[in-house]
């Protein structure tokens, strides 16, 4: 329940985070593709990218060809995501909004 309740807190203080220009930019919360999703933080020992090149490999994705400091997989009405041990609202709100909006860049 608590970690339920840091999630939607996130959600209410991040939701201008997740953008690929700038955290403070704005968008249209309207094209969200859900207004509710299931998440489920995992954070990772070791490289971040191996993590998540393995989970991606698991869903059949093929490896990201550059360098990530997070990842999350959504399907439905939920979603995974993949940090660090030490992360920020940038990168962790960034991996909310793919939660709610897909791949959206």
């Amino acid at each position: 329940m608590k970690k339920t309740l840091a999630i939607l807190a996130l959600i209410a203080t991040t939701a201008h985070a997740g953008l690929e220009s700038g955290p403070r930019d704005n968008y249209d919360m309207t094209k969200l593709k859900t207004n509710r999703s299931l998440v489920t933080v995992f954070t990772v020992d070791g490289p971040i990218n191996k993590a998540c090149n393995i989970q991606r490999l698991k869903r059949g994705q093929l490896p990201f060809s550059y360098e990530v400091e997070a990842c999350s997989f959504w399907s439905g009405d939920s979603c995974q995501i993949y940090v660090g041990k030490k992360t920020n609202n940038d990168i962790l709100g960034h991996e909310m909004h793919h939660c709610l909006a897909g791949n959206f860049h």
